[in-house]
């Protein structure tokens, strides 16, 4: 009886084998050992269906996969282009507004320590041997002293 069983339904076992694959749960390769949570297996036409769902376009053909993941890559490609051109002139920006800061840093600074120094009045002895006559110019006298401000 056994054996009559397995001779009339063998498409059976195999609908019930397909059954129990389908319920199965789908489990990631686990690099370190980590667990991952389970995700059930979905169809080959479920998984398309969604793909065209999200890309909004029908892929009928491998040439339309194809085309779709030319196309992804080109704007993948035009992105990272634009980021990188975006990343230069932010950076390039930066060092100009850093390089001013500092310039306008240092003038400021040169300029308050110049400030900042005292007038200092120094008096030099002056010994007058020359003639009157070679000199025109008169110079003021400060009893034998001539004095220079120097700021």
């Amino acid at each position: 009886m056994v054996g009559e069983q397995e001779d009339k339904d063998p498409s059976g076992d195999l609908a019930r084998w397909l059954g129990d694959v389908g319920r199965r749960t789908w489990r990631p390769a686990e690099p370190s050992g980590a667990r991952s949570p389970e995700v059930p297996a979905e169809s080959s036409e479920v998984l398309i269906g969604y793909l065209q769902e999200v890309a909004g376009r029908e892929f009928r053909t491998r040439e339309d996969i194809r085309q779709y993941v030319v196309d992804l890559s080109e704007q993948e490609r035009d992105a990272s282009g634009v980021h990188r051109r975006r990343r230069v002139i932010k950076d390039t920006v930066l060092l100009l507004a850093l390089v001013t800061a500092y310039i306008q840093y240092h003038f400021l600074d040169v300029n308050l320590q110049i400030a900042r120094l005292p007038t200092t009045l120094v008096f030099v002895p002056v010994e007058t041997t020359a003639s009157p006559e070679r000199h025109r110019v008169e110079m003021p006298r400060g009893n034998g002293r001539h004095a220079i401000a120097i700021s």
